[in-house]
């Protein structure tokens, strides 16, 4: 999950290191599950620096313990090589189809499903437009 909301940012190790204070290495464990349960302090940081809940990356660090290999659909997308059609998808394909993934998975849907598949629907038409 790290790796996936890294590259998300669009953050190499290095500019995470910039921002955290953390060395590339030890993200570079943490993100293939080869260091577990890192300090508070340090989800704190990657947390933050990564625009994601410090709860979100306890769960994940919670999971990592217990799940073994276990890995977020938006980081096989991301990592692995797939075809859409006669083609492999590109990086950017690849990106808006989690971006889609993500939109379905975090919407609130309750409150306003229409804005929440207008959204989905903008979504979607980007992905179109680089397909």
């Amino acid at each position: 999950m790290i790796r996936y909301l890294r590259e998300k940012q669009g953050y190499s190790l290095k500019d995470l290191e910039d921002i955290t204070g953390i060395s590339p290495s030890y993200i570079n464990r943490l993100e293939r599950g080869t260091r577990a349960c890192p300090s508070y302090p340090i989800i704190e940081k990657l947390a933050k620096a990564l625009n994601a809940d410090v709860t979100e990356l306890l769960e994940i660090s919670e999971l990592s313990m217990t799940d073994g290999d276990v890995k977020f659909l938006g980081e096989i997308i991301l990592s692995c090589n797939c075809r859409l059609t006669d083609e492999i998808a590109t990086k950017e394909q690849k990106e808006k189809l989690v971006a889609i993934i993500d939109e379905i998975i975090y919407c609130q849907w309750e409150d306003d499903i229409v804005a929440d598949l207008a959204e989905i629907g903008k979504l979607i038409n980007e992905f179109k437009l680089i397909s």
